[in-house]
Order: C-alpha cells, then sequence, then structure tokens
C-alpha cells in the first residue's frame, strides 16, 4: 500500500496474494452472519447481521466506539472474526479481493507519506497488478478519468501532505473508486467537512450506486435525510439495533 493504514495486522497483507474466485451471481453483495469481533481478545462487536443486496447504498450508523469500524475492517478481510462469518458476494473476504474497497478514516492514514496524489490514487490499481509491477497505460488512464472526476486532476503531482482535509477525503474515495470494485466499505467519509463537499460526495456516491455499485458508509452524524440511503444498520455498544431494514 501507498500510505501507511494503521490497521489491526491480523491477517497481514490482505491484498497481497494473488487469490481469486468467481462471485456467486446470486449471492448477497455483503452478508454478515452473527460477526463478533474485536482487538487483544476484548470484543468490539457481538453478534451482528445483516444482508445488503447489490446496488444498495447502505448507512452503518452508530457513536463513536459503537463498533462501524471494526465491521468495516471484518468485511474487508482487515480483521479476522473471532466468530460468525462475513460473505462478500457469496465468498470469504479475499476469495475475491478486487471487488471490495476499504475507505479508512483520513485520521488512520500518515498524511506525512512522501507520495503524490496520482500515485496515492494509483494504489487502488494494485489490486490488479500484484506485487512490485509497474502501472501499465490501461491503469494510468483509469487513474486520470478518476482524478478527473473528483475534483483533482490539478493537484495530481502535489505531496498529499499539503491537501486540505476536503482534497484528502476526495484522494480516498477516488483511491477506492480506481480499484473498480463493486463494493465500498467507507469509514466516516462525512467527517470534518464543509456541506459542499458533503453534498459533492453525497452526489458521487448517488452515481456509483447508479451504476450498480454497493456502498456501505459508517457514520456517527446520522443528519442526512433518510431516504438517501436503502438501507440504515445502526449499532450501539458493539451491539445490532435493530436489524437493517428498508429506510
Amino acid at each position: 500500500m501507498i500510505a501507511a493504514f494503521h490497521t489491526h495486522p491480523n491477517p497481514p497483507l490482505p491484498y497481497g496474494g494473488r487469490r481469486h474466485a468467481a462471485p456467486d451471481l446470486f449471492a448477497a453483495a455483503l452478508a454478515v452472519d452473527g460477526l463478533s469481533a474485536g482487538y487483544d481478545r476484548r470484543p468490539a462487536v457481538r453478534d451482528i447481521s445483516f444482508e445488503l443486496p447489490e446496488g444498495c447504498f447502505a448507512a452503518l450508523v452508530g457513536p463513536n466506539g459503537a463498533g462501524k469500524s471494526t465491521v468495516l475492517k471484518a468485511a474487508a478481510g482487515l480483521l479476522r472474526p473471532t466468530s460468525g462469518t462475513v460473505r462478500a458476494f457469496g465468498l470469504p473476504p479475499g476469495a475475491c479481493h478486487h471487488r471490495t474497497a476499504y475507505l479508512p478514516q483520513r485520521g488512520d492514514i500518515d498524511w506525512r507519506f512522501p507520495v503524490t496524489v496520482e500515485r496515492m490514487v494509483m494504489g487502488g490499481r494494485f489490486v490488479h497488478l500484484g506485487w512490485l509491477k509497474w502501472p501499465r497505460r490501461q491503469d494510468r488512464a483509469v487513474v486520470g478519468r478518476t482524478l478527473d472526476r473528483l475534483g483533482l486532476t490539478g493537484v495530481a503531482e502535489r505531496p498529499i501532505a499539503e491537501l486540505s482535509g476536503g482534497q484528502q477525503q476526495r484522494v480516498l474515495v477516488a483511491r477506492a473508486m480506481a480499484q473498480g470494485a463493486d463494493l465500498l466499505l467507507l469509514d466516516e467519509p462525512f467527517n470534518n467537512l464543509d456541506a459542499e463537499t458533503r453534498a459533492d460526495l453525497m452526489t458521487l456516491f448517488a452515481e456509483l450506486r447508479a451504476a450498480n455499485k454497493t456502498l456501505l458508509v459508517a457514520t456517527h452524524d446520522f443528519d442526512r435525510p433518510a431516504d438517501h440511503f436503502d438501507f440504515v444498520v445502526r449499532l450501539r455498544d458493539g451491539c445490532h439495533e435493530p436489524e437493517a431494514v428498508p429506510s
């Protein structure tokens, strides 16, 4: 990975292998069944269950410390469940790794890392390339289109350390989009953004949903109108309340 992600190291190098399996075309985009997971043997979430169909826009809602990030990391294959199962398109996390993109919180990134915006976004293409391979022409074209869509072309050669908070968030979204994933797991993408940037992101997420992408957005500030989301999953103190239901 290009930037330093402060995530739990279990399992190591989750996107480093070349494992791939064909997805189940009839399975849910994300199915979480009885998920319990935590850190250092301390549970952060307990018995979480929900299912998201392909092409939906879902919110994972709860206060800080409710377990939202833990659920997303388990779904991304960055954290191994202590019990229960997680399936993306009918497969365990990592079995079809390029189809799932995880967008961490901005605070989980080392923004002092010496890399440009373009190189940061190019990191989204590494799941297609494998380790120690150079980007191809098609990868550079994908990154160029993504930078343009996110309004980042003008800062493509700028170090990520020089970006504003809104630009940093757009870079993370661009990295996930450049991957071409079908399931996007977004951890607090609206946090500390101004109203205009939030509105821009909501428009972008609606476009992705219209393209049959599945989005699960974690947020503690549920001031988005409920009709923006197809499903809402609510967490409190590591527990699920209530079931995911159409909003």
